[in-house]
């Protein structure tokens, strides 16, 4: 008899480890809070640091929109001042500026070292634009040996893509119209290695005709079969299409420009 009251029930056995998970949870509600008030401020060093870091970035971009407008206005003002182009010039029936104008050529001198100025003082896009208006001013003014180094300086701008783009144009054809054609071939080279997407397929298709100007056909086809294998739908696909009628390349019918009644 004395021995079953000392028995343990089964309802007995089952409440120690029931207490053990209560201790369990209470222990890691104490752990919890304890935590936190220890470490509470760290956490608000690190939310206040994330917030200090936006704002700085912020604070950037804000800083380097204004200073990208300030460029370009320094820019745009030199030009608001340039003497205007012979509006015949527009229709091909007259030169620019009259170089016999010495006046005028000075003013054209000047505001090309205006632009040039600028353009060292800015960076990125704006300093290519400024190099590029300051070619400009000295071509106007028959100055072609500066205008060719404006140009130089304009490729050795770090720049996006598009700016560079129009700076490297720029310099091929430069030597290309100096009859300079492997150097302009050998850049346009280059250009079509380093670039990718459209301004890659502009660089070969310059290249291409490069070739064919300077009676190059066997190159110039081998151009246009490079840039349609390696680009099979062109952006200026009716561009590609008469280079490559002029050279004797072959065109898909994928890339070719879709004719006026064709569906799109």
């Amino acid at each position: 008899m004395a021995d079953e009251e000392k028995r343990p029930t089964a309802a007995s056995e089952a409440e120690p480890p029931a207490q053990e998970e209560q201790d369990y949870l209470f222990k890691a509600q104490v752990a919890a809070t304890e935590f936190i008030f220890r470490y509470w401020k760290y956490g608000f060093y690190a939310l206040g640091g994330i917030l200090l870091v936006a704002l700085a970035w912020g604070s950037y971009q804000s800083w380097a929109q204004s200073r990208r407008e300030e460029q370009f206005g320094a820019i745009a003002a030199v030009a608001y001042k340039m003497p205007p182009v012979n509006e015949m010039a527009l229709y091909g029936l007259a030169p620019k500026d009259d170089p016999a104008d010495a006046a005028r050529t000075a003013n054209l001198q000047e505001g090309a070292r205006r632009f040039a100025a600028a353009a060292e003082s800015a960076s990125g896009s704006a300093a290519v634009y400024g190099y590029l208006q300051a070619a400009e001013a000295y071509s106007r003014a028959q100055d072609a040996e500066n205008s060719r180094k404006m140009i130089e300086a304009a490729t050795g701008v770090s720049a996006p893509d598009v700016a560079r783009f129009a700076a490297d144009a720029q310099r091929a054809a430069l030597l290309a119209d100096a009859g300079d054609t492997a150097g302009a071939e050998a850049y346009l080279r280059e250009m079509a290695g380093r670039y990718t997407g459209f301004f890659a397929q502009e660089s070969l298709l310059r290249l291409a005709s490069v070739q064919a100007d300077a009676g190059k056909s066997a190159e110039a086809k081998s151009t246009v079969e490079e840039l349609l294998k390696r680009f099979e739908s062109p952006a200026r696909a009716q561009a590609v299409a008469e280079i490559a009628a002029r050279v004797g390349a072959s065109v898909p019918q994928a890339a070719s420009p879709a004719s006026p009644g064709a569906p799109g």
